[in-house]
């Protein structure tokens, strides 16, 4: 996992000591889109807000482009929650089996 991430546009990641709690990959064209693959955290981690904060750091990251695509897998209602906290009509549309964020920054 180590050699595909060096490929990634960011990573982010949350670490407890020298255990890794948890971690984020998106890619991005270099200016217009932003995909998120990987939101990974830690069994023991989650409910602690690291998902949340992980999730702002690619929002930070990528705040100028136009869209943020999240890929949906597993944990759907935690990630519909953190990307669209007021609805999808805040800022936000399905797309396929992802959600996407559009900035309106």
């Amino acid at each position: 996992m180590a050699k595909a991430l060096r490929h990634y546009g960011a990573v982010f990641s949350a670490w407890d000591g020298s255990r890794l709690a948890g971690l984020v990959a998106a890619m991005d064209d270099g200016t217009m889109t932003a995909y998120v693959h990987y939101l990974l955290v830690h069994p023991r981690y989650q409910g602690c807000g690291i998902g949340s904060w992980l999730l702002g750091m690619c929002k930070r990251r990528y705040a100028g482009y136009l869209r943020i695509v999240l890929f949906l897998q597993g944990k759907g209602s935690f990630l519909r929650k953190e990307w669209f906290p007021s609805g999808p009509d805040a800022g936000g549309c399905a797309f396929d089996s992802s959600y996407v964020r559009r900035n309106r920054d």
